[in-house]
Protein backbone atom coordinates (compact mmCIF):
# COMPACT_ATOMS: atom_id res chain seq x y z
CA UNK A 1 0.00 0.00 0.00
CA UNK A 2 1.18 3.00 -0.95
CA UNK A 3 0.66 6.55 0.40
CA UNK A 4 1.47 9.89 2.94
CA UNK A 5 -0.71 8.76 6.05
CA UNK A 6 2.54 6.90 7.80
CA UNK A 7 4.50 10.13 7.02
CA UNK A 8 2.75 12.40 9.12
CA UNK A 9 4.46 12.04 12.85
CA UNK A 10 1.95 11.94 15.75
CA UNK A 11 -0.11 15.51 16.86
CA UNK A 12 0.87 15.35 20.35
CA UNK A 13 4.19 16.63 19.36
CA UNK A 14 5.60 19.84 19.04
CA UNK A 15 5.29 21.94 15.97
CA UNK A 16 9.08 22.17 15.02
CA UNK A 17 9.67 18.40 16.20
CA UNK A 18 6.33 17.13 13.32
CA UNK A 19 7.88 19.79 10.65
CA UNK A 20 11.58 18.29 10.52
CA UNK A 21 9.90 14.78 10.97
CA UNK A 22 7.20 15.30 7.87
CA UNK A 23 10.42 16.65 5.64
CA UNK A 24 12.29 13.88 6.50
CA UNK A 25 9.83 11.46 5.55
CA UNK A 26 9.25 13.42 2.44
CA UNK A 27 13.00 13.98 1.59
CA UNK A 28 12.59 9.50 2.06
CA UNK A 29 9.95 9.33 -0.26
CA UNK A 30 11.55 11.71 -2.83
CA UNK A 31 15.22 9.64 -2.42
CA UNK A 32 13.48 5.80 -3.15
CA UNK A 33 10.47 6.72 -5.42
CA UNK A 34 6.97 4.71 -3.84
CA UNK A 35 7.33 4.05 -0.60
CA UNK A 36 5.06 1.35 1.13
CA UNK A 37 3.61 1.71 4.89
CA UNK A 38 3.23 -1.09 7.27
CA UNK A 39 -0.17 0.11 9.35
CA UNK A 40 0.02 -0.48 13.22
CA UNK A 41 -2.68 -3.28 13.70
CA UNK A 42 -1.92 -4.26 17.05
CA UNK A 43 -0.53 -2.20 20.26
CA UNK A 44 -0.37 -4.08 24.25
CA UNK A 45 -1.07 -0.93 25.75
CA UNK A 46 -4.44 -0.54 24.05
CA UNK A 47 -5.23 -4.12 24.89
CA UNK A 48 -4.03 -4.05 28.83
CA UNK A 49 -6.08 -0.48 28.68
CA UNK A 50 -9.19 -1.97 27.34
CA UNK A 51 -9.07 -4.48 30.07
CA UNK A 52 -9.47 -1.52 32.63
CA UNK A 53 -5.72 -2.20 33.94
CA UNK A 54 -3.01 0.43 34.47
CA UNK A 55 0.17 0.57 32.16
CA UNK A 56 2.97 -1.17 33.92
CA UNK A 57 6.09 0.37 32.23
CA UNK A 58 7.98 -2.68 33.24
CA UNK A 59 5.90 -5.10 30.67
CA UNK A 60 7.60 -5.31 27.60
CA UNK A 61 4.93 -3.42 24.79
CA UNK A 62 4.06 -5.63 21.58
CA UNK A 63 3.84 -4.09 18.44
CA UNK A 64 2.77 -4.97 15.23
CA UNK A 65 2.92 -3.71 12.14
CA UNK A 66 1.50 -5.26 8.52
CA UNK A 67 1.26 -5.15 5.16
CA UNK A 68 1.30 -7.54 2.76
CA UNK A 69 3.46 -9.97 2.62
CA UNK A 70 5.01 -7.84 5.52
CA UNK A 71 4.81 -8.33 9.58
CA UNK A 72 7.29 -6.74 12.04
CA UNK A 73 6.60 -7.69 15.09
CA UNK A 74 8.51 -5.39 17.68
CA UNK A 75 8.71 -5.58 21.61
CA UNK A 76 9.57 -2.22 23.57
CA UNK A 77 10.78 -2.61 26.91
CA UNK A 78 11.25 0.20 29.10
CA UNK A 79 14.78 0.73 31.29
CA UNK A 80 14.18 3.66 32.72
CA UNK A 81 14.93 6.70 30.44
CA UNK A 82 15.45 4.43 27.66
CA UNK A 83 13.60 2.05 25.50
CA UNK A 84 15.41 -1.67 24.11
CA UNK A 85 13.64 -3.05 21.02
CA UNK A 86 13.78 -6.86 19.93
CA UNK A 87 11.85 -6.87 16.29
CA UNK A 88 11.33 -9.65 14.06
CA UNK A 89 10.28 -9.18 10.32
CA UNK A 90 8.16 -11.73 8.43
CA UNK A 91 9.80 -11.67 5.04
CA UNK A 92 13.43 -9.84 5.74
CA UNK A 93 16.39 -11.83 4.85
CA UNK A 94 19.71 -12.17 7.39
CA UNK A 95 21.67 -9.11 6.77
CA UNK A 96 19.13 -6.77 5.92
CA UNK A 97 19.00 -3.40 7.68
CA UNK A 98 16.58 -2.13 9.51
CA UNK A 99 16.58 2.03 10.30
CA UNK A 100 15.14 3.10 13.25
CA UNK A 101 13.34 7.16 12.63
CA UNK A 102 13.71 9.15 15.83
CA UNK A 103 12.58 12.80 15.88
CA UNK A 104 16.24 14.00 16.41
CA UNK A 105 18.65 11.32 15.17
CA UNK A 106 18.40 7.50 13.81
CA UNK A 107 19.87 4.53 14.10
CA UNK A 108 20.26 0.91 12.32
CA UNK A 109 20.02 -2.90 12.94
CA UNK A 110 20.95 -5.47 10.88
CA UNK A 111 18.65 -8.93 10.79
CA UNK A 112 20.11 -12.10 12.06
CA UNK A 113 19.73 -15.79 10.19
CA UNK A 114 16.09 -15.43 12.10
CA UNK A 115 15.16 -11.99 10.51
CA UNK A 116 15.64 -10.87 13.90
CA UNK A 117 17.19 -7.79 15.25
CA UNK A 118 17.61 -5.90 18.78
CA UNK A 119 18.92 -2.09 19.73
CA UNK A 120 19.04 -1.98 22.80
CA UNK A 121 19.48 2.02 23.87
CA UNK A 122 16.75 3.80 22.32
CA UNK A 123 15.27 7.11 23.13
CA UNK A 124 11.45 7.38 24.35
CA UNK A 125 9.40 9.68 22.05
CA UNK A 126 8.05 8.91 18.17
CA UNK A 127 9.48 6.40 16.11
CA UNK A 128 9.22 4.63 12.73
CA UNK A 129 11.29 1.84 10.97
CA UNK A 130 12.10 1.76 7.10
CA UNK A 131 13.80 -0.56 4.75
CA UNK A 132 14.10 -1.62 1.58
CA UNK A 133 14.44 -3.99 -0.96
CA UNK A 134 15.64 -4.34 -4.54
CA UNK A 135 13.00 -5.93 -5.94
CA UNK A 136 10.00 -4.12 -3.74
CA UNK A 137 11.09 -0.66 -2.80
CA UNK A 138 11.00 1.23 0.50
CA UNK A 139 8.72 0.22 3.51
CA UNK A 140 7.90 1.72 6.51
CA UNK A 141 6.02 1.88 9.45
CA UNK A 142 3.90 4.61 10.44
CA UNK A 143 4.54 6.32 13.29
CA UNK A 144 4.40 5.23 16.99
CA UNK A 145 5.66 6.87 20.39
CA UNK A 146 7.59 4.63 22.62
Amino acid sequence: MAGNEGERPPSHLSEETRRLLSQMAAEQADATGSTNILELTGDSVFEIMGLGTSKDPSYPRRLTFESEPWSLELEVTDSGTRRSLDGSLRGGQPGQVITVRLAEASMQATLDQHAKFHLPDVAPGAMSLTWETPEHGHFETGWVSI
